[in-house]
């Protein structure tokens, strides 16, 4: 059966001589060789690459959240602007009020006092022309009367009756 088995292989391509097994054996040794200088580098290079690269997708997913939570943070300190603007400005526009209010109250309090200096020196100067008018009165009096009874009357004595009769019936009318 050997020598069957022998004779099929020599019909083929293949012949198992001894050329045929170094062939085998030197393939062989290619084959280890190319895997161990050639496949393992390669394969190392692709697990390094590939390692790389998923550390890029991850180093890039991590700068994405990142900038995610920069813009959170931003909008939220924008929206904090936005009310803090808005207080201080409401704040300013209440003190603007209380301002105004106070200048209005110092108007108010000026103008009052004024309208009271006014009344005031009004009364003061009425009574300085009532006064005058007393007076020249008071003398127009005495020069009628000594005109109507043909003789100089004592000024003095006369005077302070005429001044007595006059302020009692100038307080009447003046004061009206």
């Amino acid at each position: 059966m050997a020598g069957i088995g022998m004779a099929q292989l020599r019909l083929g391509l293949v012949e198992p001589d001894i050329t045929f097994f170094f062939t085998l054996a030197n393939a062989i040794i290619m084959f280890l060789m190319i895997k161990h200088f050639l496949f393992v580098p390669i394969n190392n290079f692709i697990k390094k690459r590939e390692e790389e690269i998923g550390k890029q997708y991850a180093d890039a997913q991590a700068a994405e959240d990142a900038a995610k939570e920069l813009k959170a943070q931003y909008e939220t300190r924008l929206s904090g602007a936005k009310e803090e603007g808005e207080r201080i400005v409401r704040e300013h526009i209440a003190k603007a009020e209380v301002r105004a209010q106070e200048i209005i109250r110092t108007a108010d309090g000026e103008a009052k006092k004024f309208k009271e200096k006014a009344a005031k020196e009004i009364e003061e100067e009425r009574a300085i022309a009532t006064a005058e008018l007393k007076n020249s009165f008071a003398q127009l009096t005495i020069l009628a009367a000594s005109k109507v009874v043909g003789r100089e009357l004592e000024e003095k004595g006369h005077e302070e009756l005429i001044s007595s009769v006059i302020s009692e019936v100038g307080d009447v009318k003046w004061a009206k």
